[in-house]
């Protein structure tokens, strides 16, 4: 496990390249703790496959405040479309929106009986901004960090609660 011993956390810090300003405890989604208005979950995956650093970067926040989600509630997957749109945008100075994401990928929250996380699905498979996704997540969805600190951008937050998107703003995303 990456983050079971405080010598295995500091390690994961400096890799993933986590400011002090940021704590970092480890969790289980068999076990999740009650968190706090100004902590967030967020998958381990996310942060080593997906791409994730801290503070969160401001296209992350406003994906998840379009789609209002969590960070615990969404696919690795997803995690990396849209930091990969981030790469996308910085490497070709281009300026992809998350209406111009959405326009591309599908957003599909599973049934509440459902062990599927929120994820993103192309509309078209011939066209997607992100190739050579994992088919699957399977096995990546039980450890999680519980973030607090200073792990936003200025006063940019995301949502911290658990919710599904309501019917009127998953319309207005098409």
């Amino acid at each position: 496990m990456l983050v079971n011993t405080e010598e295995n956390m500091a390690r994961f810090r400096l890799l993933y390249q986590i400011p002090p300003s940021v704590s970092l405890t480890y969790c289980n989604s068999d076990d999740f703790p009650v968190i706090n208005r100004d902590e967030i979950l967020v998958p381990i995956m996310a942060i080593v496959e997906g791409g994730v650093r801290f503070p969160l970067h401001e296209f992350l926040i406003d994906f998840l405040q379009t789609v209002n989600a969590t960070p615990s509630q969404i696919s690795v997957n997803t995690f990396r479309i849209i930091m990969g749109v981030i790469a996308i945008n910085r490497l070709l100075d281009v300026n992809l929106t998350i209406r111009e994401v959405l326009a591309v990928y599908q957003y599909k929250c599973p049934g509440a009986k459902s062990n599927t996380l929120c994820h993103l699905v192309a509309r078209n498979v011939n066209e997607k901004l992100v190739n050579g996704l994992p088919s699957t997540n399977k096995g990546f969805e039980k450890d999680y960090l519980r973030v607090g600190g200073i792990w936003f951008p200025g006063s940019s937050l995301c949502r911290s609660e658990f919710g599904h998107p309501g019917l009127t703003s998953r319309n207005t995303l098409h």
